[in-house]
């Protein structure tokens, strides 16, 4: 599972989501600063999980494809369906850690990017639902 080569880029990605965070409460002006803030706190964790996940099945290259991938879809998802894309992100790799050990990585990577972009639709669709109630 977790090695020595991955604790660095994660503890380096969870400090990024931490001052992300911290920089969405702590800048209040101009706007586009807490915009970048919440992209970069919502995308540096999923991104890095990604790499690491994917790196040994796919190589650095389709590695590095599908973690821009899935930042270029979280960062999205965040955009419309606030943290809930963060839960989505996680369920997705945990189905592709599950799967990976019983199916090829091909049909694995298939079925969690599913997984991934129903949870973005739910999530934005219950974002939706939650603004419409309030008013």
């Amino acid at each position: 599972m977790i090695n020595r080569t991955m604790v660095a880029p994660l503890a380096l990605a969870l400090g990024v989501t931490v001052l992300g965070v911290i920089g969405v409460e702590v800048v209040e002006r101009p706007a586009i600063l807490q915009v970048l803030s919440w992209l970069v706190a919502m995308t540096a964790l999923p991104g890095t999980v990604t790499y690491l996940l994917t790196r040994r099945d796919f190589g650095s290259r389709g590695a590095a494809l599908a973690t821009v991938g899935c930042v270029i879809l979280l960062g999205v998802g965040t955009w419309f369906g606030f943290v809930f894309a963060y839960f989505a992100f996680f369920v997705a790799a945990a189905l592709y850690l599950l799967l990976r050990r019983s199916v090829r990585f091909g049909p694995a990577i298939a079925m969690s990017t599913a997984t991934f972009m129903g949870g973005l639709v739910v999530s934005s669709l219950a974002m939706s639902r939650a603004l419409d109630a309030m008013g």
